[in-house]
C-alpha cells in the first residue's frame, strides 16, 4: 500500500509540474504587434541646452505650474518646437493647456535656467525660481 500511495503521489506531483510549465510557457509566447503608423510631427513642446552632447534628450524641463488654461514650463531649454520649427524662447514658455499650442505673445526675459514654478493663491501671479539675474 505504501509503496501505492508514494507513486501515486509523485504521479500527481509530476503532472501537475508539468502543466504548471505548460500554462508558463503558453502565457510567455511572443504575440503578435500592431506597428503604429509614423507620430505625428505637429507637436510643440521645448528644445535646446541639453545634459550633455550625446543625448537624444535635448532639453530638461524642471518644473510646471497650471494656471487656468495655461500650462507654465520652465527649465534647461533654449528654444520651443513647433513640429520641426525652433522659436526661441530661453528658460521659460507657457502652452495652453486644451490644445498643446505654445503661447508666443508671453515673453518674459529670463536669462538663466528655471528651477522651481508656483502660482499664488488667486492664481493672478506665476512666482518664478532658478538661477536667472533677470
Amino acid at each position: 500500500m505504501k509503496t501505492r500511495r508514494g507513486a501515486s503521489r509523485a504521479l500527481t506531483a509530476l503532472v501537475m509540474g508539468i502543466a504548471t510549465l505548460v500554462a508558463i510557457v503558453w502565457a510567455a509566447a511572443p504575440v503578435d504587434a500592431e506597428i503604429a503608423s509614423t507620430p505625428n510631427n505637429n507637436y510643440w513642446g521645448v528644445a535646446g541646452l541639453g545634459p550633455s552632447q550625446t543625448t537624444d534628450f535635448n532639453a530638461q524641463v524642471f518644473a510646471i505650474e497650471q494656471i487656468g488654461n495655461v500650462m507654465y514650463v520652465g527649465g534647461k531649454f533654449t528654444d520651443v518646437r513647433g513640429g520641426a520649427a525652433l522659436y526661441p524662447r530661453p528658460y521659460i514658455a507657457a502652452f495652453e493647456a486644451s490644445t498643446g499650442r505654445w503661447l508666443d505673445w508671453w515673453t518674459p526675459d529670463i536669462n538663466a535656467p528655471v528651477f522651481a514654478l508656483r502660482a499664488s493663491p488667486d492664481e493672478s501671479t506665476l512666482f518664478v525660481g532658478g538661477e536667472f539675474t533677470s
